[in-house]
């Protein structure tokens, strides 16, 4: 009987050196400058091994969006004619009820202050009682502002956000031609300033979605209730006449964006921890 020879088969070390390097390297195939270390830190959803990102890709995302903004258009005159209430007496009765004023209430920017300050009391005390095993929210210089400075920060900037953008499409509210489209002139927007008549977005429905957005980030499970109030503030500016359906459509687009913004740069200054994880 042949002895076996002790060393090793070099085609099966070079078969294995093949496949850890098809493993290690994903593209090898590809020029050298484009080959990327990735390092895998806990909690990340998605890698791409490649190096490419899907920023190439953005526009294909916002396709349906953007017929959604194309259909709200179209049904605008129709949503003003039959949705809104135009009897002054049914108007003035209707916004006056609590349920109305509740829901408008939710695009106002100061309700969402007072949240703010409860967020940080909160935080702060469960931070001070969990030193040893911190919660997931607290990372970063200032644990007990983060969740607050996010909801902050996504409400406000959504509403400002829509502030500058009536100024820039300048189209009047509806009730202001009767349902149909009017536009300022320049010299009315950017010298004299007149935006309280500009309805695309709506600010108050921005500022609405804004918040709600990032409640739902940080408290997922309430992000039903959450949507439903901003929805009812949308619909308390299409009920008044206030704005169109498209203001309000514009509104969730631009509110979801900026929200978006501000978690990756909540998630970036604090060390990749995301504030949802």
């Amino acid at each position: 009987m042949k002895p076996q020879d002790p060393t090793p088969d070099r085609d099966g070390l070079d078969a294995e050196a093949g496949k850890s390097a098809t493993e290690l390297d994903t593209h090898s195939s590809s020029p050298p400058h484009t080959r990327r270390t990735v390092r895998i830190e806990p909690g990340d959803r998605a890698i791409d091994l490649s190096g490419q990102t899907d920023s190439g890709r953005w526009y294909r995302r916002c396709v349906p969006w953007l017929a959604g903004l194309v259909v709200a258009c179209a049904w605008d005159r129709a949503a003003y004619l039959h949705i809104a209430v135009h009897d002054a007496g049914a108007l003035s009765k209707l916004e006056s009820a609590d349920w109305y004023r509740t829901l408008r209430i939710v695009g106002a920017p100061y309700i969402w202050l007072f949240v703010g300050v409860i967020f940080v009391l909160f935080d702060a005390q469960r931070a001070a009682a969990s030193l040893d095993d911190p919660d997931r929210y607290f990372t970063g210089k200032n644990p007990s502002l983060r969740r607050a400075t996010f909801l902050l920060l996504s409400a406000l900037l959504s509403g400002g956000a829509a502030e500058l953008l009536k100024a820039i499409v300048g189209r009047f509210k509806p009730d202001a031609a009767d349902g149909f489209y009017r536009f300022a002139p320049l010299h009315e927007r950017f010298i004299q300033f007149k935006w309280n008549d500009l309805g695309f977005v709506s600010s108050h429905a921005a500022t609405a979605f804004g918040a709600c957005f990032a409640l739902s980030i940080m408290l997922p499970r309430a992000s039903v209730v959450f949507m439903l109030m901003a929805i009812g503030c949308a619909m308390t500016r299409l009920l008044a006449g206030a704005h169109f359906l498209s203001d309000t459509y514009g509104a969730v687009l631009l509110a979801f964006v900026v929200t978006h913004g501000v978690y990756r740069l909540d998630r970036r200054n604090n060390a990749g921890h995301a504030i949802d994880a």
